[in-house]
C-alpha cells in the first residue's frame, strides 16, 4: 500500500467582521474557507458556553464561574488590541500604491525592488502622509 503525503496549511484571520479560518491543501490548491464567524455569532457562543442549556443564565459554581471565565477573555482580547496597536505604531509602512505609480515607467527589466525603500515611512509619517492625502 503506498502512502500519500498532504501539506495543509491552517491560518487564522481577524478582520472587522470576525474570524475567517482557511485551509490550503499543498502549494497549489487555492485556500477553502474552513469557518468564517462574526463577532457576534463569537460573543453569543461564548455566553453560551457558561450559561444553562437554552439560554438561560450564566453559571456560577464553586468549581466554576461563567462570569469570571467570560470576563477573562474580554480582559485577554483588550491586552491583545492594545499590543497589537503598539506593534502597528512600531512598524514601518510601505507605500505601495506610490511606489507603483512612480515606477510603472522604469525600463522594462529595471530592478524596481531597488527603489522600494524610498517609499517605506515610519507609522508617525504615515499619520502626515494620510493627513495630506486626504485634503
Amino acid at each position: 500500500m503506498a502512502n500519500l503525503a498532504i501539506n495543509v496549511d491552517v491560518d487564522v484571520a481577524i478582520d472587522p467582521e470576525g474570524i475567517k479560518v482557511t485551509a490550503w491543501v499543498d502549494e497549489e490548491s487555492d485556500g477553502v474557507v474552513v469557518d468564517d464567524l462574526d463577532w457576534q455569532t463569537i460573543i453569543d457562543r461564548e455566553i453560551e458556553d457558561v450559561s444553562l442549556a437554552g439560554g438561560g443564565p450564566i453559571v456560577v459554581d464553586t468549581d466554576h464561574n461563567g462570569v469570571e471565565s467570560v470576563m477573562t477573555i474580554v480582559n485577554v482580547l483588550r491586552d491583545q488590541a492594545e499590543r497589537l496597536e503598539e506593534a502597528i505604531r512600531n512598524s514601518n509602512i510601505f507605500i505601495r500604491s506610490e511606489w507603483v505609480r512612480n515606477t510603472k515607467d522604469m525600463e522594462y527589466g529595471a530592478d524596481k525592488t531597488a527603489t522600494m525603500s524610498e517609499y517605506v515611512i515610519s507609522y508617525g509619517e504615515y499619520l502626515d502622509y494620510m493627513n495630506e492625502y486626504d485634503q
